[in-house]
């Protein structure tokens, strides 16, 4: 198996400052994610804050991906890349759904009252606000969500 990557039902033993985390497109897949991702971010000391932030937005965009972009079960996987370097840790997730540009979400309501407002919108508007950079293209028949996030590490 290539370093850095991580198969489904497999357990993640190294760290490297590169990590590829494959998921079939179910929800209960979302823990072994998580669990990847906390492993790194404690490998790179990246602050309680810095964290939880990305954490909940790995959670929103590949729950998206699974509820709504189209992938069938059984089909392709969906692939979430790290790359840690100059200061900054890099995520790509890519999938085989239906080709979706969440940037072209519309900005949720936050001044109507809460029960006028519509249900949804919130996650990509916490993606934009959580992060430093947001990039999607389509490519080779995969959407591929980039997203940049300057590393906050903790002290040793």
């Amino acid at each position: 198996m290539e370093e850095g990557r991580v198969s489904p039902q497999e357990p993640v033993s190294q760290r490297p400052t590169r990590l590829c985390v494959e998921l079939a497109p179910d929800l209960t897949e979302i823990s072994r994610l998580t669990e990847a991702f906390e492993s790194l971010a404690d490998e790179l000391r990246l602050s309680p804050a810095a964290t939880f932030e990305l954490t909940l937005v790995l959670d929103e965009l590949v729950t998206n991906v699974i509820n709504y972009g189209g992938v069938p079960p059984g089909g392709e996987r969906i692939r979430v890349e790290f790359r840690a370097g100059d200061g900054a840790l890099e995520i790509t997730i890519s999938d085989p759904g239906k080709p979706f540009d969440p940037r072209d979400a519309k900005p949720p309501d936050t001044d109507s009252p809460l029960e006028d407002r519509e249900i949804g919108g919130l996650g990509v508007h916490l993606v934009r606000n959580m992060v430093d950079t947001f990039a999607y293209r389509y490519e080779g028949g995969r959407n591929m969500v980039t997203l940049l996030k300057r590393i906050d590490r903790s002290p040793a």
